[in-house]
């Protein structure tokens, strides 16, 4: 891997990680992918059920996400028309009277929840260790019928970032950054944070006319909600998800849920537009920090900032295969 001066660890992360949006694979539908220094390709049969395949064709290597198509559920290649059935076996080869049923794409452990296509990556090929759990899990008040769909104007993707998925979740617990990138009157105060396995979570209060508090889960290094109330109503949530590309590069995800106006239910208003702009524009706002940055393993801490750093730090360390660090 292409490495960043000062980053310790010398393979991308074990976790769940967005592919795309649940709505740019739709029925019987075929999309090019890219993650993890793999060309994918992601489809959905007729039944509705999604897989994630890799995406060059064993017979003569064509991108099955350039040009292929589902029968029935069958992913077809566009180059002879070959067909791989669910578990990625050759079933069908249009011109032959043969198949060659040990002919098979490597399948990608695959799922869909709040309206992401998430898959599961582990450097040294393991099974997942953990299920991703949808936001009213975690949110208990959020119902995603009182608020507007996610897609497609919910949405935003920087296709190509010079970040490390970790750089992104150490987000949750630097209280400080708000007042010099997000232009907070003053940073936040972090009144509770910890880890449970997998799970860093962390709450900050921000003050202010109105008290407002952001809830914070990461889940592994690849997938990060929040959630943002003012005078304690929900208002808005928030999954920033970021996907290791080749190198140092990722791709980043912002998706923003907001609350429907109860008397116009389905229309975005100017006020719901508006904050989905803010979102995106102040996830923005970290990308050239992030990109430009010399990555300090040990870096001098000042208290205040110290113990949340360190324990997210530590946290995050268990997503590396053991070893890896430098």
């Amino acid at each position: 891997m292409d490495r960043r001066e000062g980053w310790p660890y010398a393979c991308e992360p074990t976790g769940w990680f967005q592919l795309a949006w649940s709505e740019e694979v739709g029925p019987n539908g075929v999309l090019a992918a890219e993650a993890f220094g793999h060309q994918l390709v992601a489809c959905r049969g007729e039944a509705g059920d999604l897989r994630v395949y890799d995406a060059y064709c064993p017979h003569l290597g064509a991108h099955l996400g350039v040009g292929g198509v589902m029968r029935g559920d069958r992913l077809a290649c566009p180059f002879h028309g070959w067909e791989f059935d669910a578990e990625g076996r050759n079933a069908c080869i249009p011109y032959s009277t043969k198949v060659m049923p040990n002919l098979t794409l490597k399948s990608w452990p695959v799922r869909e929840i709040d309206g992401l296509i998430v898959v599961w990556h582990d450097a040294a090929g393991g099974e997942p260790a953990w299920e991703p759990l949808p936001i009213d899990h975690w949110v208990k008040e959020f119902d995603s019928s009182d608020y507007f769909p996610l897609f497609p104007a919910g949405v935003h993707l920087w296709p190509s970032v010079r970040l490390h998925p970790q750089l992104v979740v150490e987000n949750i617990v630097d209280s400080a950054h708000f007042q010099f990138v997000h232009a907070a009157a003053h940073g936040s105060v972090i009144i509770d944070y910890g880890a449970d396995g997998h799970i860093f979570r962390c709450s900050q209060r921000f003050d202010g006319r109105k008290p407002a508090q952001l809830d914070m889960w990461a889940f592994g290094l690849g997938l990060m909600l929040g959630a943002f109330s003012v005078d304690g109503e929900l208002t808005h949530l928030e999954i920033q998800a970021t996907t290791p590309l080749l190198g140092q590069r990722s791709a980043l995800r912002g998706s923003v849920w907001v609350r429907q106006d109860p008397a116009s239910p389905g229309t975005m208003t100017d006020r719901m537009n508006a904050l989905i702009e803010l979102q995106h524009d102040q996830l923005n706002n970290d990308i050239p920090i992030w990109e430009n940055m010399r990555y300090r393993a040990n870096a001098p801490m000042a208290p205040e900032e110290a113990p949340a750093f360190r324990a997210l730090r530590k946290w995050a360390a268990q997503f590396y295969p053991v070893g890896e660090a430098s």
